[in-house]
């Protein structure tokens, strides 16, 4: 391979003249950037060749541009509603869960309905997450929630990430030159909430539980507060995973994607044993599977006298604190399921400042020691008989 002009190269096949070049458009502030791999009839004459090769690279340029501003780039004419089933069906064979992307991408189509793909600009984006969150937060004062200047900005981030994979795998299908969501920053959100339950409050949840006439919610928020298991965990249980003689509980296809076995306590399993499995859910509804517990949870927490701002959640939350505070963070990640034990630091055991000064006093070194170590007093030097007598005549001698 020869290289006569930068960035063009030419090759010699079968008498003739394959050229590379790269073509760099510049659309709206956005670098294209096409490799172009084409083999012509160009006479066997080098210099001839590079200047066929520039003048068909400015024609190559005028008709990408073209392309993209009639937002056919590629020769595609995808729409973003004709392009998100298509990706959808594609990203089925990849992640585990897609119901998430399916109600964010459905939220962008109804946005932009019929538009090109190559004519979705940054623009677009931002302010298409200006409408998520908006919408979180009118749907959040609606449920009596308390707005903050981050809410609805978790949404919107979560908006925004699902359109710039969808759009991510259009540029690599060569749909579009570019993923304009690149250049959309994601708004700040706040830290991870760390709510737990006092003691007292979760004295007064447990008892509002054994009180709970209904034996299946009771047992279901039961399992909650023993297992910390996550709400979907819960309700997707089937009898099946359940081995009560084993006394475990299987997870086939939990949050991390891989099965995974929770032990169960013997008081659990006494309530699981007195249910009716007459379903093939562990927690089922009117109809089949039981959907939700924000009803159950909402009377369970008028009856415990809880905080409004207390979630299903924080219960699980609470058991990782739990645990992490009577065997260490170790075993609460393993009993969380978490992927990584900094999970469990960051979010679900938070460690206050009095147990880590606890901790830090009950493993102190010189503590430890120091009953056992006596200071060594000062000795003065011993003095033998002709040292006193000695002492006696020059004091003698002073005082004469």
């Amino acid at each position: 391979m020869h290289r006569r002009s930068a960035p063009t190269y030419l090759t010699e096949k079968d008498g003739r003249i394959r050229y590379h070049y790269r073509l760099a458009v510049r659309h709206r502030g956005v670098l294209v950037v096409r490799w172009v791999d084409c083999l012509s009839e160009f006479p066997y004459d080098w210099r001839k060749s590079l200047d066929a090769v520039r003048r068909d690279r400015e024609r190559r340029r005028r008709e990408i541009m073209k392309e993209i501003e009639d937002g056919i780039a590629g020769g595609r004419n995808d729409t973003i509603r004709s392009w998100i089933p298509k990706y959808l069906r594609l990203i089925e064979t990849r992640k585990k869960r897609t119901e998430a992307d399916r109600r964010y991408l459905e939220r962008a189509a109804g946005m932009w309905g019929d538009r090109r793909l190559g004519a979705i600009t940054a623009r677009d984006i931002e302010e298409g997450m200006e409408q998520m969150a908006e919408s979180a937060r009118s749907v959040r004062a609606k449920r009596g929630g308390e707005l903050s200047p981050y809410s609805g900005r978790t949404t919107a981030n979560r908006w925004r990430a699902a359109v710039s994979a969808c759009l991510e795998e259009a540029r690599r299908q060569h749909l579009i030159p570019s993923n304009p969501a690149r250049d959309v920053r994601p708004y700040r959100e706040p830290p991870p909430r760390s709510r737990v339950l006092t003691e007292d409050e979760q004295r007064r949840l447990a008892r509002a539980i054994l009180e709970e006439p209904d034996p299946i919610v009771r047992v279901a928020f039961a399992v909650l507060v023993e297992t910390g298991a996550r709400k979907s965990e819960l309700l997707n249980a089937r009898w099946e995973d359940i081995d009560l003689e084993e006394k475990m509980w299987r997870l086939p296809a939990p949050k991390s994607g891989h099965p995974q076995v929770v032990p169960l306590p013997d008081h659990l399993v006494e309530m699981l044993r007195e249910l009716p499995q007459n379903s093939a859910w562990v927690i089922p509804g009117p109809r089949g599977r039981r959907s939700d517990l924000r009803g159950e949870w909402k009377r369970l927490k008028a009856r415990a006298q809880l905080p409004s701002d207390i979630t299903i959640h924080d219960i699980r939350r609470t058991y990782g604190l739990r645990i992490a505070r009577s065997a260490g963070l170790h075993i609460a990640s393993r009993l969380l399921r978490h992927s990584s034990i900094r999970v469990t630091e960051r979010v679900y055991a938070p460690l206050g400042i009095e147990e880590l000064r606890r901790a830090s006093a009950d493993a102190s070194l010189l503590v430890s020691i120091t009953p056992t170590i006596t200071p060594k007093r000062k000795q003065k030097p011993a003095r033998n008989a002709a040292t006193l007598r000695q002492a006696g005549k020059h004091n003698s001698r002073e005082d004469s």
